[in-house]
């Protein structure tokens, strides 16, 4: 198991990024089969943004950048609750899907890379980052968390979820996606999924490149360094109870 101060193998100090890095990189910017079916798809989104909003205080009026969106299937319910939503994400394949998906929706703007350079410093209530770091290496995270740091306002909010702990319990995480899997009623595709391991893409790559795992001590304390106060959330938003969510409050 891997910790989050302790280097890739293949990590490329030349090029700034890892080779796992960029091998997921090339998996996102195209369809990417990691669903049981659309039941799971949209359930997942859905999770996470209700417990997103039920995590954060007063979101009405504040704005919220979504980093590592995805399909944002969710996004119209972060608009619906009073929010100014900015959508981001690095693949160009998901970025032109969710542009065209909410290119007429009021209060949801999806930016690129160039947007989101430009963002002014502390313009930013809350950045949420789901399921996104266990993807990155040590070069791409410390860039998200000077990102971070320049577009939060003093007493914004990054809330990195679904992180990955050095200590995670397989069996816990998938007793959680079963439960959630009854909840949302694609219970047997789910079986089926976890008794044929390559029933999607993701597993079959994932079997040639690990995820990062991270000791939660030390990235509170990365995220420290980087003038940030930080507390792990008592529940992860997400569908796992194993996983882990770190919420950071820049500093004045």
């Amino acid at each position: 198991m891997r910790s989050a101060t302790e280097p890739r193998s293949d990590f490329d100090e030349a090029s700034g990024v890892g080779a796992a890095a960029s091998t997921w990189f090339n998996f996102w910017s195209r369809p990417a089969r990691i669903h049981v079916g659309d039941r799971h798809l949209h359930a997942r989104y859905r999770v996470t943004i209700e417990e997103f909003l039920a995590a954060v205080p007063e979101p009405k009026g504040k704005r919220v950048l979504d980093y590592g969106c995805g399909e944002a299937l969710a996004a119209p319910r972060l608009a619906g609750a009073g929010m100014d939503v900015l959508l981001y994400d690095r693949s160009p394949y998901l970025h032109q899907r969710v542009s065209a998906r909410y290119a007429r929706s009021p209060g949801i703007k999806v930016i690129d890379d160039d947007a989101l350079s430009e963002l002014p410093d502390g313009s930013v209530d809350f950045m949420l980052v789901c399921s996104v770091i266990q993807y990155l290496d040590r070069a791409e995270l410390g860039a998200l968390v000077r990102l971070a740091k320049r577009v939060l306002k003093s007493g914004g909010v990054l809330a990195l979820a679904d992180i990955i702990p050095n200590d995670l319990d397989t069996l816990s995480d998938t007793i959680d996606f079963l439960r959630y899997s009854v909840r949302y009623r694609f219970f047997f595709s789910a079986l089926r999924t976890l008794f044929d391991m390559a029933a999607t893409n993701y597993r079959s790559h994932l079997r040639e490149n690990d995820l990062a795992r991270y000791d939660m001590k030390a990235l509170a304390e990365l995220l420290r360094e980087h003038g940030f106060r930080t507390s792990v959330a008592s529940r992860n938003i997400g569908i796992s109870r194993a996983r882990k969510t770190i919420l950071a409050a820049a500093a004045a």
